[in-house]
Parts: structure tokens; C-alpha cells; sequence
């Protein structure tokens, strides 16, 4: 499922430059993100979207950043804000919203980047919930080690050493785990970066030294994942 992005900036040419930097990084770091940019507050107080994740500017002409979140927030409009601004000073304003980050609109590249990684920190605060017919379990993806095929279930292992059987399809649960920092290295193996020590070509060795075999289709994707740092 896609993660929801706005863009709200009375600066349009802005607007695209912001989503295409922002594009370029779910890229690179495999994340599904579905980006609407507006140039107006009203055309985002309009939309009946709701969104993940909303990029404020903090000075508009016809509406204040910071009090239009805070206010599509107590709707359930908004869940979390990165707030952007050309203006240094307006940084202490932002604090009481409680923003991921703060972008400065003549660093927006670098900016950008650190505010991606406080959201993807934020995220693996977030529990996610797995469905096992009528019953849910719920989990805390950072502490999610990997997760093994076997037959008709799935075995996950923790990072504290403890295991959970849980009927279902590996399909299912790398949808689940999307934008997470977990990759499929072979039919049978979800694995949390997170916990990867190192990658030879063949296999991968995780911190609890076991070793997983990486199969030839998702070889390429493993050393791209890996030696980028995600």
C-alpha cells in the first residue's frame, strides 16, 4: 500500500522541484509514495485525501503553515508535517505541531535527505498489524530480525531471539513490511536490513551469525540495498 505525500508551497515552480527531489529519494530507497503537490492551501483543504506525510511551507500569502496543520490534523487529514520555509527564524514557531523535521528551502537537498531519514525513524516507531484470518498480531517492525517461509506459515524471528508462527503467504507479509527497510532475498527469506552484518555473493550474514542464502533473482537488489546505506 502506497504511503500519501503532499506538497503545499505557494511557490509552484518549488512545488515540482520538491516532488521530483522527493521521487528521486523514494527511488533510490524503495519506498512507495504517492505525491500530490499543491500551490494553494485551499486546493489541499479541498482534496479528500488523507495524507501520511504533508511537506508545510510555514509563510503563505493566505494561510499560516503552521496553524492549517494543526487543523487538518485534529480532522484526521494529516497524520505527520515537515515543515519548509525560506526563513530561518520561523523554526522556533514550529515546535508545539510537533513537525518530523524542517527543511530550509536553500538547503532543500541536503535538508531533504535528513528529514527522510527522521520520517523513516518515525516509521519503525509505528506498529504494523498482521492478519491471520480473523485473528491480528501486532509488531514492532524494528525488532523483526527476518521472516522464513515454511509451507503454509511463516516463522518470524525476533531480534531478541524469540520466534512466532504465523499462517500465511510471504507475498503478503513483504506488502505489509513495504516501508519498513525489509528485503526479499530469496523465495523464502524477508529480511530486516537493519540486522544485515554483511553481503558476500551468495548469502548474507546477520547479526545473530546466521547465514541466509540470497537467490539469484534478488541478488542485484540485496548488494544495491545494502552498499547504499539504507
Amino acid at each position: 500500500m502506497k504511503e500519501t505525500v503532499a506538497i503545499l508551497d505557494d511557490d509552484k515552480v518549488f512545488v515540482d522541484l520538491f516532488k521530483r527531489l522527493l521521487e528521486l529519494w523514494a527511488e533510490k530507497e524503495n519506498h512507495d509514495f504517492a505525491i500530490d503537490g499543491f500551490s494553494r492551501p485551499e486546493e489541499l483543504v479541498s482534496s479528500e485525501k488523507t495524507y501520511d506525510l504533508v511537506f508545510m511551507d510555514v509563510v503563505m500569502p493566505e494561510s499560516n503553515g503552521i496553524e492549517l496543520f494543526e487543523k487538518l490534523k485534529e480532522s484526521g487529514r494529516l497524520k505527520s508535517v515537515v515543515y519548509v520555509s525560506a526563513y530561518d527564524k520561523n523554526v522556533f514557531d514550529i515546535f508545539g505541531s510537533g513537525p518530523i523535521g524542517y527543511i530550509r528551502k536553500a538547503f532543500v537537498e541536503s535538508d531533504l535527505k535528513e528529514a527522510m531519514e527522521l520520517y523513516r525513524k518515525h516509521l519503525w516507531k509505528i506498529k504494523v498489524y498482521i492478519m491471520e484470518g480473523k485473528k491480528v498480531h501486532c509488531f514492532y517492525p524494528e525488532e523483526i530480525m527476518y521472516l522464513k517461509s515454511n509451507k503454509h506459515y511463516i516463522e518470524f524471528y525476533m531480534g531478541d531471539e524469540k520466534q512466532y508462527l504465523i499462517r500465511g503467504k510471504m507475498d503478503d507479509m513483504e506488502e505489509a513490511l513495504r516501508n519498513y527497510g525489509f528485503i526479499r532475498i530469496h523465495a523464502s527469506y524477508l529480511v530486516n536490513l537493519k540486522y544485515i552484518r554483511c553481503v558476500d555473493k551468495n548469502r548474507i550474514l546477520l547479526n545473530n551469525c546466521c547465514c541466509c542464502r540470497v537467490s539469484m533473482k534478488y541478488r542485484k537488489e540485496v548488494y544495491r540495498r545494502f552498499c547504499g546505506g539504507e
